[in-house]
């Protein structure tokens, strides 16, 4: 599937909150000049300020190698009907949005890259925020915006494209 394996120690990865005073932040570079832009602008500093979104930094052996963007979301059940088979009850329920969890920003130094970074984030994700969510608060995706070449990476870890239904075309 990945044409890479995983090369690093989980258990010395750190995932820390995101800190205004991280000296680290202004150096890192993961190719995306948005993204790298981001830890540095007012932007970052609001969504944790204003609980628009949580950033959390990840560290290994005290350098910076990647960060990402958390928000609460949700996708309308139009989507759901015509891609996804396991959301039997959505007609039952009536519900017009399936709560959700978004990754807005997934960044991997540039140094750091290929080496499966990406995928162990996904997977804390995954645990952290599906699974044990999912228990007290109903939660059943997890959506990503995704830059168009990103993509595939999603791809191949089980995400599926939505495109737009008749609706919102």
């Amino acid at each position: 599937m990945f044409a890479h394996d995983i090369e690093v120690d989980i258990s010395k990865l750190s995932f820390e909150p995101f800190r205004t005073d991280n000296a680290q932040v202004r150096d890192f570079d993961c190719g995306e000049p948005a993204l790298n832009e981001f830890l540095c602008s007012r932007e970052v500093y609001s969504y944790q300020e204003e609980k628009w979104g949580n950033t959390t930094t990840v560290y290994l052996d005290g350098e910076l190698i990647a960060y990402y963007t958390l928000s609460f979301s949700s996708l309308r059940t139009s989507y759901l009907d015509d891609h996804y088979k396991g959301f039997s009850k959505l007609n039952e329920y009536k519900l017009q949005e399936m709560p959700a969890i978004a990754i807005g920003r997934l960044a991997t130094k540039k140094s750091w890259q290929n080496k499966g970074i990406g995928r162990i984030i996904i997977a804390k994700i995954v645990d952290d925020a599906v699974v044990h969510s999912r228990q007290s608060a109903g939660l059943r995706l997890l959506l990503v915006q995704a830059k168009h070449g990103a993509v595939p990476f999603y791809e191949k870890l089980g995400f599926q494209l939505v495109k737009p239904n008749r609706k919102e075309r």
